[in-house]
């Protein structure tokens, strides 16, 4: 077994959970599944997996990372971070025994390739592939910014290196699924925006650099091109760029439908619900944070660096 430890995070993930398991149970000496009080049949199947079962009350994906990782006594020399809609190639767990026992001591981060896969086809073009995470960093070497959404690992010591082989994201929910889950992450993109834009809560997080990280690049063109674009013309435009200059009609049907969904309704979807906040902010002389509260049941005085 490699010295490596894997977290995962669930919240009602029967339809995931057990492939997720029966992946990492292969090579990985301590497996850490993270609940947020499932009310499926989440931990009854992870009780059939050697792993640790904890749950902790979710308020978004950094909180509870961070609180994993301050709270879990890892013996583990490396941290391998998974969804439970995710699991790792054969050739990518090769490349973790070939690599990672004679990995240079300077090395503390790893990068990987993430394989989107959308009602069962490989989103490959779109410039969705290759997106690189770093999933995967030596213990204590990492903590995640502290942000509602779109989170990102930074790395608190040493380098980074690259590996070759891929990680898949395939949910096995259905569509209806999906849009309820798109739903979700839609209110809480809304709320980073607005924290952006009014200083809501305090937020840890990576710097905006164009000639960065690949997270610092999309994080200064999202902040500096897409954010200062009209609501409601950006999502078409965004959904043009995918489509047409990075060459997303190479994915066929099943992509246009993705890049519809992802790339169009869901930024449709998030100026709608920001552009709804404003004017009622404007109109009742509402706070911000007061909106937030009654339109989505959210008290964002819980949200940010402590």
């Amino acid at each position: 077994m490699l010295d490596i430890a894997v977290i995962i995070l669930t919240y009602n993930e029967e339809k995931n959970i057990g492939r997720c398991l029966e992946n990492v149970t292969k090579f990985s000496k301590e497996v850490y599944v993270i609940d947020s009080f499932s009310n499926d049949k989440t931990i009854n199947i992870c009780k059939d997996y050697k792993c640790h079962i904890l749950q902790n009350k979710f308020l978004y994906h950094a909180n509870q990372l961070n609180w994993a990782l301050k709270n879990i006594n890892f013996k583990s020399s490396w941290i391998l971070r998974l969804d439970a809609d995710e699991f790792v190639t054969g050739s990518f767990i090769n490349e973790m025994y070939n690599k990672l026992p004679g990995m240079s001591k300077d090395i503390s981060g790893v990068l990987l390739k993430r394989r989107g896969v959308f009602l069962d086809k490989w989103i490959r073009w779109g410039g969705f592939y290759p997106v690189w995470f770093l999933r995967l960093w030596r213990r204590g070497s990492v903590l995640f910014e502290d942000k509602v959404m779109d989170e990102h690992a930074i790395l608190l010591q040493g380098k980074k290196t690259y590996f070759k082989h891929d990680f898949v994201d395939d949910n096995q929910n259905n569509l209806t699924w999906w849009i309820s889950k798109q739903n979700n992450y839609a209110t809480k993109e809304v709320i980073e925006i607005l924290n952006y834009k009014f200083n809501l809560f305090k937020s840890d997080s990576i710097k905006s650099n164009l000639f960065g990280s690949y997270e610092e690049r999309i994080r200064w063109f999202k902040i500096n091109v897409y954010m200062n674009f009209p609501l409601f013309i950006r999502p078409f435009l965004f959904f043009i760029y995918r489509v047409v200059f990075r060459l997303g009609f190479l994915d066929g049907t099943r992509g246009l439908i993705w890049y519809f969904l992802q790339c169009f309704w869901y930024r449709f979807l998030v100026d709608v619900k920001y552009y709804q906040i404003i004017k009622k902010h404007k109109r009742k002389s509402l706070s911000i944070k007061q909106i937030i509260f009654e339109d989505y049941n959210i008290n964002i005085d819980n949200y940010g660096s402590k």
